[in-house]
């Protein structure tokens, strides 16, 4: 394998931006650290892409990602391999650390080259530079050997086994979805018939309820106060006045004098004293009668009382109608 300038693209996948110098490199001879199978590289390759794919890594374990990525007695699989930069420009350091710190691998696609033993397969071959390289002791580099200018690189000469690796990934992952999907459908399930056994267990609780409830003995509740003509409201006030007033009809002073004589004070009547007590005796008797009539009848809601006060008065003397008014 002889020289190959390196070449890196500003932006990758822009076809139509001129790829900047990175380095001249040629193979590196490095013992028990590079596959015993060789390969040519072009004269010239651009990186022009990155990845964070798997198959990318450097790793330590060279062998096992060559086993998961389709390595073969022909030597289709991957290969690796050590450049060391000859150009004196020292960019190759920096370019190393810029990958190390995005933790990405850059890579390179091209059309492989004449007499590289590739395989029947029609795809294009691949350069990797993994940002994670397998570490080297500086005992193991060649005598006179800067370790700052050397790259490791991994190389696959037909892309299309990892496509075919990669389908079968895709199946892979398509199953674990499947699987992930029945289980998800699964719990809900079970969630669901958890969820209609707690409500029908409610309903069964209530419906024992409302059984004992029924037959449970019914106790006779008082029934509300109603605002009726009864024993209270304004009409029950009414009433009560006019006993109350009964009470104290003594303190309407009358013409006709009380008997002064204690035997004679029990037999003595308002009613027929004449004057001022008799006139108020006499509405008093007349309106609780009807008031208490009213009250009888539950049919009458409505209820009308005429006063006429100079038929009150007519028999009171003169000089007592000023204690008989409307007031």
């Amino acid at each position: 394998m002889n020289e190959t300038t390196i070449l890196l693209s500003p932006s990758p996948g822009d076809p139509n931006v001129k790829p900047d110098f990175l380095a001249t490199v040629e193979p590196l001879s490095i013992p028990r650290r590079q596959s015993s199978t060789s390969f040519a590289l072009p004269f010239e390759l651009v990186l022009d892409g990155y990845t964070r794919e798997p198959w990318s890594s450097g790793g330590d374990d060279q062998q096992q990602q060559q086993q998961q990525h389709g390595n073969d007695n022909n030597g289709n699989g991957w290969q690796s391999c050590y450049l060391i930069s000859t150009d004196g420009r020292n960019r190759l350091p920096g370019f190393l650390q810029y990958l190390k710190g995005r933790k990405k691998a850059a890579l390179a696609k091209f059309e492989p080259t004449d007499g590289d033993g590739s395989g029947s397969g029609g795809g294009k071959s691949i350069l990797v530079v993994p940002y994670d390289p397998p570490p080297i002791p500086p005992e193991d580099f060649p005598e006179g050997v800067d370790p700052n200018q050397v790259m490791f690189v991994k190389y696959l000469r037909d892309e299309n086994v990892l496509k075919k690796r990669g389908s079968g990934d895709d199946a892979k992952k398509k199953q674990q979805q499947m699987m992930m999907l029945q289980q998800q459908k699964m719990q809900q399930q079970k969630l669901l018939q958890a969820k209609q056994q707690q409500q029908k267990q409610q309903q069964q609780r209530m419906q024992q309820k409302q059984i004992q409830q029924s037959k449970m003995p019914k106790t006779a509740t008082a029934p509300p106060p109603s605002n009726k003509k009864g024993g209270g409201g304004l009409l029950g006030g009414l009433l009560g006045a006019q006993r109350r007033t009964e009470n104290h009809l003594h303190v309407v002073r009358s013409s006709k004098k009380a008997p002064a004589n204690p035997e004679d004070l029990a037999n003595y009547d308002p009613s027929t004293a004449g004057g001022a007590a008799g006139a108020i005796h006499a509405f008093r008797t007349a309106i609780s009668s009807k008031l208490e009539t009213f009250k009888s009848d539950p049919t009458q809601h409505v209820t009308k009382i005429d006063v006429n006060l100079s038929k009150l008065i007519r028999g009171v003397p003169p000089d007592e109608m000023d204690r008989v008014t409307m007031d």
